[in-house]
């Protein structure tokens, strides 16, 4: 008998033969009539009950493999199928370890990892060994993206997902998603434990735990049929002071320099454009239209010296609310008497800056931070060969990572708020827009949303200003430097 065949259980696709035919191997399997659980997922957001009802069913196969001595080590989406009735089996075992025939070994006699990189454990990527415990963290980051519409781990490469997954910890659903109760947050959270001795022991007691989660019920935010008219008459220049309009070249573009720190910002017309995919992760759906404000937006990134300047004049390196806004190291900066100066670069953009610290720039400079929608409209008109505005954005993608003014809402397009969100209070999470120097373009895409703690420090993220132009002066006042 094939050792396949010994997995026979209701919720694992039926094996009728493996062998060989004319030099190539195969797996006769019985017919399933159905979808794989990534092409559900595709519609939208599964309801939560449905995808705590087909985990059950993923977990109970588990356990029955796992007592009979076999890892999956490929779980994903794809390799789950939900009949027409609604009846789950895992499938697709044909990368499954004998853990008794192998001694647990994760790659066999090949020496190389064995698994889909999305759903690997660390312990995959570190080619250690491997058991049971491997399969329940793929549980958990599909568990995650069911119900959040995001890998707990995502990254433009899988270069930068081994890393994230070895070294840096998932934001708790819970956190990311307020409705997900705190008890299936933390099973969650267990599930993804990067040591596999903090995870749960077996798939009996995921089920356990997953069947003692309770829902409350949610209501669904309005969402709006229209999108508002513009209201407000556009001035010819912005309404603020320390902004000197630039001589007309032959492009046409409209440019204006700061007093303060000599930056040089492009003026953008705004208007109507299509924010968001309709085929992108679902934080970046449905693609809907937005009206944008005419605004203002840094040519290039705020470099060291801009910022050593700041700080100078600012005369601390925390906000008035005792916020940290930077990390010297990082930033490449360093204090000298009683002033702040580049340490080499000082042209280079500024990283290791705190959303606090980019927010108390941009006030200072009598700016604010760009929202997600001015930065993806700028994108946009990168994409536009025939843009001669387009060439002075060049260093808007590849520099480095954009905090935006927003806070991170997993949901936002659902019911899209007032696209100008630099008034809108923070919670955990900002939003970051863009691409750096430290990651591939590969996969990378205008649309495409992060996000970030507002505390964070990182090597690849920096900031512009920008500047809505509206008929009034900002509603929020440049603070004026320290003496």
């Amino acid at each position: 008998m094939a050792p396949l065949a010994r997995l026979a259980h209701a919720n694992v696709v039926i094996v009728h033969n493996v062998g060989e035919f004319e030099g190539l191997p195969f797996i006769n399997m019985e017919y399933l009539s159905g979808s794989s659980l990534r092409n559900l997922a595709k519609g939208g957001l599964l309801p939560r009950e449905r995808v705590l009802g087909i985990t059950d069913q993923v977990l109970a196969a588990l356990e029955f493999a796992h007592i009979k001595g076999f890892v999956h080590r490929d779980l994903k989406p794809d390799n789950v199928m939900v009949t027409d009735d609604g009846h789950v089996k895992v499938v697709d075992f044909g990368l499954s370890l004998n853990i008794v025939a192998h001694q647990n070994r994760l790659t066999l006699d090949t020496g190389k990892a064995i698994g889909t990189p999305l759903y690997m454990a660390p312990e995959q990527w570190s080619s250690t060994s491997v058991g049971p415990l491997a399969d329940l963290w793929s549980v958990g980051v599909m568990v995650y993206e069911l119900l959040a519409g995001r890998h707990p781990f995502r990254g433009i490469d899988m270069r930068e997902v081994m890393i994230n997954v070895m070294t840096k910890d998932h934001v708790p659903l819970h956190k990311l998603m307020p409705e997900v109760p705190l008890s299936l947050s933390a099973v969650v959270d267990r599930l993804l434990a990067k040591e596999v001795e903090d995870r749960f022991p077996d798939a009996a007691e995921v089920r356990a735990a997953l069947r003692e989660v309770k829902f409350p019920e949610v209501p669904n935010p309005p969402v709006p049929d229209t999108i508002p008219p513009l209201s407000v008459d556009i001035p010819q220049v912005p309404p603020t002071e320390g902004l000197v309009a630039l001589p007309a070249e032959q492009d046409h573009a409209r440019r204006f320099c700061r007093s303060c720190d000599n930056g040089v910002m492009l003026l953008l017309p705004g208007g109507e454009f299509l924010m968001g995919s309709d085929s992108g992760d679902l934080d970046e759906r449905p693609r809907h239209a937005v009206r944008l404000l005419p605004f203002l937006l840094d040519e290039t990134p705020i470099t060291r010296r801009q910022f050593a300047t700041f700080l100078t004049m600012w005369g601390l390196d925390r906000d008035d609310a005792g916020h940290l806004l930077l990390d010297p190291e990082i930033a490449g900066l360093e204090r000298v008497g009683m002033a702040w100066e580049p340490d080499g670069g000082e042209e280079e953009p500024v990283t290791g800056i705190t959303w606090y610290g980019a927010t108390a720039y941009s006030l200072w400079a009598g700016m604010q931070l760009p929202s997600e929608a001015q930065l993806e409209y700028a994108f946009a008109r990168l994409a536009d060969a025939d843009d001669t505005v387009a060439e002075r954005l060049k260093l808007l993608i590849g520099t480095v990572r954009f905090w935006c003014a927003d806070p991170y809402d997993e949901r936002a397009y659902q019911a899209p708020a007032c696209p100008d969100a630099a008034d809108r209070a923070v919670g955990s999470f900002v939003s970051i827009r863009g691409i750096s120097r430290l990651q591939s373009s590969r996969n990378w895409s205008r649309t495409r949303r992060d996000f970030g703690a507002p505390h964070e420090l990182t090597l690849d993220l920096g900031f512009r200003c920008a500047y809505t132009v509206r008929t009034a002066s900002p509603a929020t006042e440049a603070k004026k430097p320290r003496t």
